[in-house]
């Protein structure tokens, strides 16, 4: 699908999320029925549910992933039909339940998101992740090599690299999709 022209880029979201009568069925059945929520910048919402209640399917309409079937949802105001996946990519983080680590550096891993975060701003980030202390133990440091999709990391550990990842992209919307499962 080719993206209108009347999409807008934005720079910066705040991140006041609306769902406003939103229903959405992979095939007859409906995953979600006019659903209705607000969230505001700075809070923080968990969504609880069995497996196959809609909670991935949320991320994946937020993040244009999926198309609505019926509702609108919008960020600071504006249909996301409006925004520009570009934008919308920029300002919104999905930390998976198995996010991918690459065979490079702990640091070259970290600065995926943000190449150019100062030392400090990484230090801080994985201080914030409680992934600081494990980095400074490990022979290399931040220098180390993790291997293919991270096995020299415990899956706690892959998973809070990732949260660190993200702090430095500084997204104002992150959504966490089981990605502490492992914690």
């Amino acid at each position: 699908d080719k993206e209108s022209d009347k999409c807008k880029n934005i720079n910066r979201i705040n991140g006041k999320i609306e769902f406003k009568n939103v229903s959405f069925a992979y095939s007859k059945d409906n995953v979600l029925n006019n659903i209705n929520f607000i969230i505001n910048p700075g809070e923080r919402i968990g969504f609880v549910g069995s497996s196959g209640s809609g909670k991935s399917t949320i991320f994946k309409l937020l993040t244009k992933l999926y198309s609505l079937n019926e509702g609108k949802i919008l960020i600071d105001g504006e249909d996301i039909n409006n925004i520009s996946n570009k934008s919308l990519r920029k300002n919104i983080s999905l930390i998976s339940q198995s996010p991918y680590i690459f065979n490079f550096s702990i640091l070259d891993n970290l600065k995926i998101g943000n190449l150019d975060a100062s030392n400090d701003e990484v230090i801080e980030s994985c201080k914030k992740a409680d992934i600081y202390d494990v980095i400074m133990n490990l022979d290399d440091k931040f220098n180390s090599f993790v291997g293919e999709g991270g096995v020299m990391l415990s899956g706690g550990e892959k998973q809070r690299l990732a949260i660190a990842r993200t702090l430095l992209t500084r997204s104002n919307i992150i959504l966490f999709d089981e990605a502490t499962s492992a914690l």
